[in-house]
């Protein structure tokens, strides 16, 4: 997630330095929130995999 929260700052940054465009910035906004959405789930479904696989070592 802390990957994810610096490359939104570096997006935001270059959305106010002119480097790219509003338009472009809420696209790969959007993008970054769906990601940073789906990662804690992500995670979840890691552990339960480990987690089942254990109980059946």
């Amino acid at each position: 997630m802390e990957e994810i929260d610096r490359l939104f700052k570096r997006l935001y940054e270059n959305n106010i330095s002119g480097k790219i465009n509003d338009s472009r910035f809420e696209k790969l906004s959007v993008d970054y929130e769906n990601e940073q959405a789906e990662l804690p789930e992500s995670i979840i479904a890691e552990i339960l995999t480990h987690a089942s696989k254990s109980r059946t070592a």
